[in-house]
């Protein structure tokens, strides 16, 4: 497999390896039944980069292998600041969950070979921000910006509801729960100028969504500045309508194009 993936990512155009290539996993922990993403990212500033089609495996801790998707080497091409997400439902090569537990996502791309822990189970609900958290991205994804991925699988059609702050901690508590994010000024400034794009929706049958999505703007200013995400999840009939809130995903904005 290893031999496969690596070939996959060989379809590349001239003096790819030459590009800078990051890969983040995530959410982890991931619920019990929720999708895994691992989304590559081309930071390269001048060049595209050429990514075989299906380069990736996951195996589980011991390094066994436990899914290959099995699809038909390939390759296209990743703009800059570009990001492309493989997806793991956690099911086996039998069609069967995962136990909880700690995984490895490898991908295999133009920058190299990525090997990425990653937990599964322990958490009812999780966050995770899709692709570099780099400035200049709020043109890119689907809803304009990092795409923000939301997995909640006991919680098919439930509201959501996505915070973000420049604070850990200190947040107000909820139903029993405590936000893991301050409402500081980053955080009240986010919401009343409605920063994260579709911070209010539904989610789907799976108890998912990625249609939030963090726009961060070409300003280097920003670079360094660290920020939080967390997502709480409601149920308006339950006589306490906050049922459940997400870790905090923290990241640190970086420049992005270095090339």
């Amino acid at each position: 497999m290893l031999t496969r993936i690596a070939l996959a990512a060989l379809f590349l155009a001239p003096g790819a390896f030459a590009q800078t290539v990051s890969v983040g996993v995530g959410p982890s922990p991931a619920p019990i039944g929720g999708t895994v993403f691992a989304s590559a990212t081309n930071n390269f500033a001048n060049q595209l980069m050429g990514i075989g089609a299906c380069p990736w495996r996951i195996v589980d801790s011991n390094g066994i292998e436990v899914f290959d998707p099995n699809c038909s080497p390939g390759s296209f091409l990743l703009s800059p600041l570009g990001t492309i997400d493989f997806s793991w439902d956690q099911r086996d090569q039998n069609g069967l969950q995962v136990p909880p537990g700690d995984y490895v996502f490898e991908v295999a791309t133009a920058g190299g070979f990525f090997a990425v822990d990653f937990e599964v189970g322990g958490l009812e609900s999780n966050i995770f921000l899709q692709g570099t958290a780099a400035i200049g991205t709020a043109p890119f994804g689907f809803n304009g910006g990092r795409d923000i991925a939301i997995s909640s699988p006991s919680n098919p059609g439930a509201i959501y509801g996505v915070f973000v702050s420049g604070s850990l901690g200190g947040g107000p508590t909820f139903c029993g729960m405590e936000l893991p994010i301050a409402l500081d000024s980053i955080a009240l400034s986010a919401l009343e100028s409605q920063l994260i794009n579709n911070a209010v929706g539904i989610l789907d049958a799976n108890g998912e969504t990625v249609q939030a999505a963090f726009p961060i703007p070409d300003l280097m200013s920003l670079v360094g500045f660290e920020f939080h995400l967390a997502a709480m999840i409601f149920d308006v009939t339950a006589s306490c309508p906050v049922i459940d809130i997400t870790p905090a995903f923290s990241a640190t904005i970086v420049a992005g194009l270095i090339g």
